[in-house]
Order: C-alpha cells, then sequence, then structure tokens
C-alpha cells in the first residue's frame, strides 16, 4: 500500500507518480533542516512553516526536533496521513497549493494564527521550493512577523 511504500523511503505524489526519497543526507537540503533550529533559536521564533508535496520535507526538518510547532502545509491527505506518523509535526490539509510568494505568507500565516500557535508580531521561519511545479527542491528559507505580512529571505 501507499503508506509501506512512503516507511520504505518512497512518497507517490498526487499525481500518482512513485518518487525516490529526497537523501536526508545532500548538504543543501540536510544543511537547511538542520539550520532552521538555529534560527528558530536565534530569533525566538514561535512556530516553522512549510511545504510539502510529498512528505520529504517533513520528514527532514522533523528530525531537527525543533522547540517550536512545525506546521506543513499539502493538498494531498495521503500525505497528511504519513506526516501523523512524525514527531513535531502538525499537518495541515488545504484545498489547493497556495503558490509561493505573497499567497504562500499569507496562507501560512492565516493557519498559524487560526490553529493558535502564534499571535501578531512573533516571528515565523517558513521554508518551501521556488518552483513546485517543477518538481524543485526545497530551497528558500525566511522569517515573516505574524499578522503583519512582512518578510525577510
Amino acid at each position: 500500500g501507499r503508506t509501506e511504500a512512503w516507511l520504505d523511503g518512497r512518497t507517490e505524489s498526487a499525481d500518482g507518480t512513485i518518487c525516490d526519497p529526497v537523501d536526508p543526507d545532500h548538504p543543501w537540503l540536510s544543511g537547511l533542516a538542520g539550520g532552521i533550529g538555529g534560527i528558530v533559536r536565534t530569533l525566538g521564533a514561535a512556530g516553522v512553516v512549510a511545504w510539502t508535496s510529498s512528505g520529504d520535507t517533513a520528514r527532514l526538518v522533523s528530525r531537527a526536533r525543533l522547540p517550536v510547532p512545525l506546521v506543513m502545509l499539502t493538498d494531498d491527505i495521503r500525505t497528511v496521513r504519513m506526516m501523523r506518523m512524525l514527531a513535531g509535526v502538525v499537518p495541515v490539509l488545504l484545498e489547493r497549493d497556495p503558490g509561493i510568494g505573497d499567497p504562500f505568507i499569507e496562507t501560512a500565516d492565516r493557519t498559524m494564527r487560526t490553529l493558535g500557535l502564534v499571535e501578531g508580531g512573533e516571528p515565523i521561519v517558513f521554508l518551501h521550493g521556488s518552483g513546485r511545479r517543477r518538481a524543485r527542491p526545497t530551497d528558500v528559507l525566511g522569517v515573516f512577523e505574524a499578522g503583519s505580512g512582512s518578510v525577510t529571505t
């Protein structure tokens, strides 16, 4: 089944394509995931929010054992189910991918505040892929203030 394939390190995208896992030891991705903990502590961030289609980003970042909630947004119910097994992850199902840039920040901000995880003015760390439609991996990291829409990348 799908869960077994995911546990075996493979993921299935929304269109049914079986994908090989992201290499957790890839220096770029593991560095990004590992660095989030330091950023959260330095800034006193209230949470981390990210987009994932397959769950790979959630698996990598959850390994950092963050001291704050890791909210993972997706539009695939199967990915939500898989992420429920990951420590510290709060999976959230959206009707559709909000895209990148301002639409993503607005959706992330609204979701974090609706869940009661952050209050206005608190810093939130975010990450997502800059080219999701091209299967590009997570490569954007930034910070915004809850309720302000003010972004620093």
